[in-house]
């Protein structure tokens, strides 16, 4: 299937690339993230449209995040069953993700990407099929792949995220995140306070894969006015929990 399409004798194109936490979609999946077992190797998901005409879907997977033209190809190894499947007024359509690979890494979750691409029913006279203007809309999820791990559990995953003040020769400071843990962790804002009592949002840019960590510059000249920070947690269901941490204070080598 190609990124284009062809309407009688006017083509007008139009790709809207949303997120599942797009409000106003007319088809939607029930889930923001999807959580597959590495025991079971599958996980479900059900579309479904708020629409009152028909429309058609195509989902696939695959190792990287599509954004603008894609050629909706699956470059990962899954199987999805039914990889297209039309969806009348205000019905929906549960989804089967197998994972068919080679192993995976067994001490880290590994990161996957669910697509999903809604196509709205064409005109059915040539003289609307001739000036038909096609919207579609694709949807993106996050799709772990999850191993058991001994010791660890994704609801204790605040516990093995570490703070640390990193100041460097040339005077910046940064605040350094470290996920000591086999989880991917998506903090989408960290706050602090600096000597003047002024309160900072930083915005990580990137997910916090397992075992790795992420330096964030602090604004230029800010000192925190103590080692107290919030910070946001998005969880397997989507939903968000504010948490407080120290931050250890450590000179740059």
């Amino acid at each position: 299937m190609y990124n284009y399409l062809y309407i009688g004798k006017l083509t007008i194109i139009l790709m809207v690339v949303a997120y599942s936490n797009c409000v106003e979609a007319a088809v939607v999946a029930n889930k923001s993230r999807l959580v597959m077992p590495a025991k079971t190797q599958t996980s479900n998901v059900f579309i479904n449209s708020l629409d009152v005409t028909p429309n058609m879907v195509q989902v696939w997977v695959t190792q990287t995040h599509q954004v603008g033209d894609v050629d909706y190809q699956d470059d990962a190894q899954f199987f999805v069953s039914p990889p297209v499947f039309k969806l009348d007024n205000k019905q929906g359509q549960q989804v089967k993700i197998v994972y068919t690979g080679s192993d995976l890494p067994s001490d880290r979750e590994s990161l996957f990407y669910f697509h999903f691409l809604v196509l709205p029913p064409l005109a059915q006279t040539e003289g609307e099929l001739n000036n038909q203007l096609l919207i579609t809309q694709k949807h993106t999820l996050k799709l772990f792949y999850r191993p058991e791990f001994s010791g660890y559990h994704i609801d204790d995953v605040v516990k093995h995220i570490k703070f640390s003040l990193n100041q460097t020769a040339d005077g910046s400071t940064a605040l350094v995140l470290q996920n000591r843990s086999p989880f991917f962790v998506t903090i989408p804002k960290l706050t602090y306070s600096n000597a003047a009592k002024i309160k900072r949002d930083v915005l990580p840019k990137e997910m916090l894969a397992p075992w790795s960590s992420l330096s964030l510059p602090l604004h230029p000249q800010d000192q925190l006015a103590n080692s107290e920070i919030e910070f946001t947690l998005i969880n397997d269901q989507g939903g968000r929990s504010l948490f407080e941490a120290l931050v250890d204070i450590e000179e740059a080598q």
